[in-house]
């Protein structure tokens, strides 16, 4: 099959797209180092508790509850599908790479205090949740 593009220009094309991947994570990684000391201290137990469980994903309130800060630095997206049907009390949001990454790697800076309901001392409540009533 004839192509009018050389095959040595695609791959240096998606070399230099990788690159360019690559220096905006690293970007985003540095960012996001620099801007640990700043955290509240409920950002970094939500990061704590995720890291803790393992759990780069999690839902919450279509407004992020307490991760609303996190969510609104980027550190945490929203990963909803179009046309996918959610309960506004239960948005899928994940933790970005380039964070988990940090989290990861840095675990004293987030520490896993567990946070136990009022009704039962045997149940950990989820730090991003607010309570309703």
């Amino acid at each position: 099959m004839f192509s009018i593009i050389p095959e040595g220009w695609k791959a240096t094309e998606g070399y230099r797209i990788d690159r360019r991947r690559k220096a905006f994570h690293t970007k985003k990684k540095q960012a996001f180092l620099a801007d640990i000391p700043y955290l509240t201290d409920k950002e970094r137990i939500i990061l704590g508790y995720l890291r803790h469980h393992k759990q780069k994903r999690f839902t919450g309130a279509q407004d992020a509850g307490h991760a609303v800060t996190l969510l609104a630095k980027g550190y945490v997206q929203f990963i909803g599908v179009k046309g996918q049907a959610i309960d506004l009390l239960d948005v899928p949001f994940e933790v970005t790479s380039y964070v988990w990454e940090v989290v990861e790697a840095l675990p004293d800076e987030f520490p896993h205090r567990p946070q136990y309901s009022d009704r039962s001392k045997a149940v950990e409540v989820h730090p991003w949740r607010e309570r309703m009533f």
